[in-house]
């Protein structure tokens, strides 16, 4: 070759880096711009929820705060105005403040409950799918009964309960309140992600990766720890964000029916139940679509979030 040649020919590309797993499941989730925004509205609420004091400071009001101008000389709640974004609920309450405070409820329910179960559940599913044989029988046959059970019944009678007594249930580890909304949440939601671990360990028990590490002399746990679990995280993190929606829904149908969370904590699902309280909603609608537009906003957009990671994740999508 020349030395003009050697001049003409083309720059030798850069060091190539290649993409991982990680990297390429977050360059397809981007693409979802729908996805995307649903990231952001989550984003909002989350950070609503973070700030909510501060937001309660800026407008002067608190939560359980309450004024008898917002209320008629009949006991009626008075609708939205200029310091009253929202309006007031039947106790003179402002409804904006309370609907911010009440994503930290719902927020802190959902993602707490969530978490819980689903440590449970890959505990659970994965040591069922690793050994197998009659442990795995009896773990499976376990979760069939308990997936049986009525949720909503049992949730109720337990919630009511619990509530019943100031020490709560189980010597006091279950607690009036938040954290008896999370344990409910937590105890009814497990076996639905122990189900999705087990099939998974069980797929990927006999794969190659596996038996080299057994032939290896490395010890159970360590095999679980290190060549099974990361294999889970896709489609736990992805079931685990289509179930978040679900739980929020299930706190606020809690705290609708009156066994939720106390008056006192916001919560939208409360707040909804208020307004049908003496069908209070035909006049004070906004007591009505202010906490179900934020509850309709906050489901969806989880809804959206979990479709893009399943999207993302899914093979057949194709390198990208």
């Amino acid at each position: 070759m020349t030395v003009r040649a050697q001049a003409e020919a083309p720059p030798l590309p850069e060091t190539l880096v290649g993409r991982t797993y990680w990297r390429i499941f977050w360059r397809r989730f981007m693409r979802d711009r729908v996805a995307v925004g649903g990231l952001i509205v989550i984003v909002t609420f989350v950070a609503m929820a973070i700030l909510a004091p501060l937001v309660a400071k800026v407008v002067g009001h608190s939560p359980n705060q309450l004024f008898e101008s917002m209320r008629t000389e009949l006991g009626l709640p008075l609708g939205p105005r200029a310091h009253f974004w929202f309006g007031a609920d039947q106790a003179g309450r402002d409804l904006f403040v309370r609907v911010v405070y009440g994503a930290r409820t719902s927020l802190t329910v959902s993602v707490v409950g969530t978490g819980i179960a689903t440590v449970i559940g890959v505990i659970v599913g994965a040591t069922a799918g690793f050994y197998g044989r009659w442990l795995d029988t009896l773990i499976s046959r376990v979760i069939d009964v308990w997936l049986s059970l009525p949720l909503l019944l049992f949730a109720i009678g337990l919630s009511t309960v619990c509530s019943a007594s100031p020490n709560g249930c189980l010597n006091g580890l279950l607690q009036p309140g938040l954290s008896l909304v999370i344990g409910i949440i937590a105890l009814f939601t497990w076996p639905y992600i122990a189900r999705i671990a087990r099939g998974q360990v069980i797929s990927l028990r006999q794969r190659e990766f596996v038996e080299a590490a057994r032939a290896m002399g490395v010890s159970d746990m360590r095999i679980v720890l290190s060549e099974l679990l990361p294999n889970l995280v896709g489609p736990i993190v992805v079931y685990a964000t289509l179930t978040l929606p679900g739980n929020i829904l299930f706190e606020a149908s809690l705290s609708f029916l009156g066994v939720g969370v106390p008056q006192s904590t916001p919560s939208w699902g409360r707040m909804m139940a208020d307004a049908t309280e003496g069908s209070l909603f035909t006049y004070a609608w906004w007591m009505m679509v202010f906490p179900g537009l934020f509850l309709l906003l906050m489901t969806f957009a989880f809804y959206l979030v979990g479709e893009g990671f399943r999207e993302a994740l899914d093979p057949r999508g194709g390198v990208s």
